[in-house]
Parts: C-alpha cells; structure tokens; sequence
C-alpha cells in the first residue's frame, strides 16, 4: 500500500459535501478495468485512508465521479477470531483497503439491525438507520477476480451504505422524520456551502490534475496589498459610499411610535375570558388542571388536550433521549388509518384486526404512485428491505415503519389493535420538553384523567438511571389555543 500511494503524484481528492449533484446520480457500471479506473481506484483509497475524519468506505460519487466503484476499509483487526465472523469477512479483512468493482447485492436477510451512521459527505451529520443483518455480495476485484459472498457485521452495513451512493441515496433518506428535522439547518448550511464551492472550482474528477490559473491581480501575503486587506478597504469604500447616499436623502416624517400592547391585551375576546378563570401563579392539582383546561377551551371546535413536561434531562446524552410509546385508555380522539405491508396469511390477520389496508406485493404499487392514504405504517422484519426504496417518499413524512416505534414486528395483529385503540408515540425534544396530546375536550375530564395518568406512569417508567437533580422541572397543561395552566410537580 505505502509503494502505491507512493506512486501517486497529485493531493487527496475532495470529497463533495451534501447539494453537490454528484451525490443524487446513479452511477455508471464500469465497462472495463483499464489504466483510468487502476488510477481512481489509487486515489481514492489515498483519499479515504488520509481523510481528517476517520471513515470506513467510500463510493465514487463522493470524489464527483460518475463510476460504480467503492472502497471499503472495515477491519480494525487482522488477529479477530474468525469463528465471529462471516466468510465475507475472512476472504475480504486480509485485501483491505479494497476496492470493488460494479459490486451489487445478491440478497439481504430478512433479519434487520437498527444502529446509527454518518458519512463523509454529511460530516457531523448522524441518524438511526435499518440494514439488512446479512447480505450476500457480488463484485469484481482490480485483478479482474470475480467474488460472491456472504458479509455481515460491520461489512454488511458498509457495503449496503456505499451501494446506496451509487444509487443515488443518501443515509439520510432513510433516517427517522424527528432526526431529519434536527439535521435540516446543517444539511442546508452545507448545501449553501457546496453550491458555492461547484461553482467557484472545477469539476471534482478534474481538480486534482487541472493547473491553477493566474488571477489578473496579484496579492501581497501579508501587509497592506494582501487580499484580505484589500477587499476589507473595498467593502469599507462601498460601505462608505451607501453611507452618503444615504445622508444626502431628504429626511421621511415619522410618525408617533406605535403604543404597544401587552400580550394578552393582543388575544381574541373568547381567550381573554377564559383566561379570568386560571389563577395566575396558582399551581393546580392535576385532576384540578384537567377539569379546569376543559373548562377554558375558547375554540368551537374539539380542541385537544395537551400536556408540557419540562424535564432535567440532556437530550444529546443518548442514556437521557427519552423516546417510547403508550397506549391511552380513551383513545386519542382521532381516526387513524393503518396500512400494513406483510406476507399473505399475516396481511388477512391485519384485516380482520382492523387494519385499513392490509396489503402483500401489490402494497408496493400505491408507494409507486405515490398514494399514501395511511396514518401508520405496519411491516414486517423480512419486507423492510423492500421499502428501502421508498425510503425518500415515507421517511421525510414520517411514515417509514421503525422497530423504536413497534411499527416493525412479526406480531402485526397486535400492533394494527394498539395503532387503532390510541397508541401514541412522545420523545424529548432539543430544549428538554416533552409535548403530548392526550385526547379531546369531549372525551369529558373522567376519561381525559385516564389518559392522563396511562401516560404520566409511561414517563415516569422512562426516568434515566443517570440523571443527576429534579427529572421533572415543571408542567403545564392546556388545550388548543387556550390558557396555560401550571400543575403541581410532585413527580421526582
């Protein structure tokens, strides 16, 4: 390897960030194994072995090349005992880093590992996403040699990332809708970031030979004639100038300053009365509270009942990102709309639980037309790999099924009843808040409190081991555009 990179004559490649077109293409199989793909090859294993970040593949899209080759380099130990792993391990450890030509998935096993990724091209970007637990991989090596064999572990999880790049998808694609939102101003900030880097350089598989082109102005490296200097003198002229023009403008007549009114003056008159009716300050018992926010809903419709934990917890702590599910009593109120995506014989049990549609192969036509009359999602270990290509269209709405959720499970039946009886699913978000809707005003304060207290004993149940002081900070209960009301904390 070192005689290799001693060869090389040109820097690392760079690898392109998320917005950069190359990362969305689906590549092209190689024809053939010449001089150009040896050289590429070369490179970017130079590249992935002497990145400032550690990785463990990485695919041709990712240095701007439009080829079917990756490069894997999974084993962290030759000396590992081999009766852990898999044949694809024992054969590939031994080459690595290797390089993989045209490489394809022959099958994957219906069994699924949800664990969490990252990528080169996302740098501090990271989600949850389901593999396939075993797959069984053919490709071709640089010698020509033609390989087919099963992987699993690491490799296995490797070999279905880099695959997914010269298809065209992201890890991202796949990743629950709560961290895809969490990531969406990163992923924006790099797009804006790349977009200006495409235009400003040359194409990415053209950079590392193209000669650097002399400006027409020549800087100084440091002083007052470096670039940095000047263009600051340039802005400041500029700055200066709009400064003047500004100043020479006739002055505008302004008028008396708007008197501002308090924030609950600004409310509609349905709110402020309601609002006469919670004691400012005052913290209410919880049946209290219930009894008192069914009372000052100000809506004419059915408004919903929400409750506001404020907890101690530090979401970035993985031990502390609280997440889980319960089911309420008296249901939430709403209709929900269960589709399930299994075998046969399970799909007619889904039916007969009471499953909206419950549906085998033919399932995938409506994700083809995109047709997504559903709620919730319901499948099965052994289907999710077929969804993995739907995996833009249900991840970003939040329909992608998720073993976290119980929405992946052999036992479908029971999950279409808990789906269809209120299940609902609540997680901590950024600033340490869990909001949660727990049924209608109509429901009637009795089966409200039921609900209430299923899921008050359901957080109560997710209290980390590690936290350190108070678990619940503070609470308040309210309904759909009504009045706030603090309830008594006696949950620590």
């Amino acid at each position: 390897m070192r005689n290799i990179f001693r060869r090389l004559k040109t820097k690392k490649m760079r690898i392109v960030q998320n917005g950069n077109p190359a990362l969305r293409r689906i590549s092209e199989p190689v024809a053939a194994i010449d001089d150009d793909i040896r050289q590429l090859a070369d490179k970017m294993t130079y590249t992935l072995m002497n990145n400032d970040v550690e990785g463990v593949g990485l695919a041709a899209p990712q240095v701007g090349v439009n080829k079917r080759v990756i490069v894997i380099h999974t084993c962290g130990d030759n000396k590992k005992d081999k009766s852990t792993l898999s044949p694809g391990e024992i054969l590939l450890n031994p080459m690595m880093p290797i390089t993989l030509i045209n490489p394809e998935l022959v099958s994957m096993s219906p069994e699924t590992i949800c664990s969490g990724e990252g990528c080169l091209s996302l740098p501090g970007v990271g989600g949850d996403v389901t593999r396939a637990a075993r797959v069984v991989l053919k490709a071709t090596l640089l010698d020509g040699q033609v390989v087919q064999v099963e992987c699993a572990n690491l490799l296995a999880k490797c070999l279905q990332h880099e695959i997914d790049h010269l298809d065209g998808i992201l890890f991202i694609d796949r990743i629950p809708k709560e961290q895809l939102e969490e990531a969406e101003p990163a992923l924006k900030l790099m797009a804006k970031e790349e977009a200006k880097e495409v235009l400003e350089t040359a194409p990415v598989e053209e950079a590392v030979e193209a000669p650097v082109e002399e400006t027409e102005e020549k800087y100084a490296k440091a002083g007052k004639k470096s670039k940095t200097h000047v263009e600051e003198f340039r802005a400041e002229e500029e700055r200066q100038a709009r400064k003047a023009e500004k100043a020479a403008e006739p002055e505008k007549k302004v008028g008396p300053k708007p008197v501002t009114r308090s924030r609950l003056e600004r409310r509609g008159r349905n709110y402020r009365k309601a609002n006469e009716k919670v004691e400012k300050g005052k913290a209410y018992s919880l049946e209290e509270a219930v009894k008192l926010a069914v009372a000052t809903s100000p809506v004419k419709f059915d408004a919903t009942l929400e409750m506001h934990f404020r907890l101690g917890v530090d979401p970035r702590q993985a031990d502390q990102n609280i997440r889980a599910t319960v089911t309420l009593p008296a249901g939430t109120g709403k209709n929900v709309r269960v589709a399930v995506f299994a075998p046969l014989d399970l799909a007619k049990a889904a039916k007969a639980a009471g499953a909206d549609i419950a549906e085998d192969e033919e399932f995938t036509k409506r994700l083809d037309k995109e047709q997504l009359d559903f709620d919730v999602l319901i499948s099965t270990p052994q289907y999710m790999p077929k969804l993995g290509k739907y995996a833009r269209l249900l991840g970003p709405k939040g329909l992608m099924p998720n073993p976290k959720a119980g929405t992946v499970t052999m036992d479908i039946e029971k999950a279409v009843k808990e789906a269809k009886a209120g299940k609902i699913e609540y997680r901590v978000d950024k600033q340490a808040i869990v909001h949660v809707g727990l049924g209608k005003v109509s429901f009637g304060a009795e089966k409200l409190m039921e609900n209430v207290n299923a899921f008050v004993e359901s957080l109560k149940n997710q209290k980390p081991a590690s936290i350190k002081g108070q678990y619940v900070k503070s609470v308040y209960i309210t309904t759909t555009m009504g009045p706030s009301i603090l309830v008594e904390n006696i949950y620590n």
